[in-house]
């Protein structure tokens, strides 16, 4: 999911933006989400992607596809953009193959610390699941029993979980928040990430110390609204003045 979302959005992965590749499709556009779903559907298991592997080198004209970008019309190219790191050499581009450097204008907006906040979201989410496996029975429990008796308060561990979430991805708000402003990868984006890091550190705070009570719920209404109009600030105002990457 993680490598299906950030391919469709910014068309690479976190790592893929840092070294400079970019998936595109055979016409040279950014590939739908119908062809970036079936190019990462053998990443479901390391099996699979070693047989996906195997079949690109048996099967395609270029023994760097996998199959699966055959199936679905996609290619990785090299962008010839990136971070330069240390001690690591450049994806290797033979430059007689027009596919090696892609048309400028398909250049995504360079902004790796997106792709790797959803990165991050999985991994948080999916540990808080790993270590309380009853949690989506008794999500789905509560929800069920709304019906039978009325709105009332969420199971321990649910509450637990959501509590982690919030004090988790608000710490790491705020570290993607001054790493973007160290790296200069748009430094504007930099202070919406440490408002969204501060506000689930606040939610979370919130949720230790305020019951869920039919009071407590309108704290909590409060609040969003709050992190709802500063969402909606960043999108209108500051949106708009980040400056696009130099190509």
């Amino acid at each position: 999911m993680y490598s299906i979302i950030t391919e469709y959005v910014y068309g690479a992965t976190f790592g893929k933006q840092i070294i400079g590749l970019k998936v595109i499709n055979r016409r040279e556009n950014n590939p739908g989400i119908v062809a970036v779903t079936i190019r990462n559907l053998s990443k479901a298991h390391w099996v699979l992607v070693l047989f996906d592997f195997l079949g690109g080198v048996l099967s395609s004209v270029d023994p760097r596809d996998k199959y699966m970008d055959r199936v679905s019309g996609t290619y990785v190219a090299y962008s010839g953009s990136g971070i330069r790191i240390p001690f690591v050499s450049r994806p290797y581009t033979r430059r007689e193959h027009r596919r090696e450097i892609i048309p400028v204008d398909l250049l995504p907006t360079f902004d790796p610390v997106s792709a790797l906040n959803i990165g991050v979201l999985f991994v948080v989410a999916a540990t808080i699941i790993m270590n309380t496996p009853s949690l989506p029975a008794e999500s789905m429990g509560w929800v069920i029993s709304f019906a039978r008796i009325g709105l009332h308060e969420p199971p321990a561990n649910l509450l637990t979980a959501f509590y982690w979430f919030l004090m988790t991805m608000g710490v790491w708000g705020i570290i993607s928040g001054v790493a973007r402003y160290v790296l200069k990868l748009y430094p504007l984006k930099a202070v919406r990430d440490i408002v969204n890091g501060a506000a689930g550190l606040g939610l979370g705070v919130l949720l230790r110390n305020v019951p869920v009570t039919r009071d407590g719920l309108m704290i909590y209404l409060s609040a969003m609204l709050i992190f709802f109009v500063l969402q909606l600030f960043f999108f209108l105002y500051l949106g708009r003045r980040v400056q696009v990457s130099p190509r």
